[in-house]
């Protein structure tokens, strides 16, 4: 893998964890729908980084 393609999956990796952290806030706020939103984002910014690598 080279370092372009490195750098696109940690920064989808970072954006991901972001969105799984921004998700569980709002569930502690009980903002089920944002909530099921960023946790959306986040498994596609995961998706993402996966096939970056194939």
């Amino acid at each position: 893998m080279d370092e372009e393609i490195r750098t696109l999956v940690e920064i989808r990796l970072e954006s991901a964890q972001e969105d799984i952290e921004t998700a569980k806030e709002l569930l502690n706020l009980k903002r089920y729908r944002a909530a099921v939103n960023r946790a959306y984002y986040a498994i596609f910014s995961i998706t993402n980084a996966v096939l970056l690598t194939l």
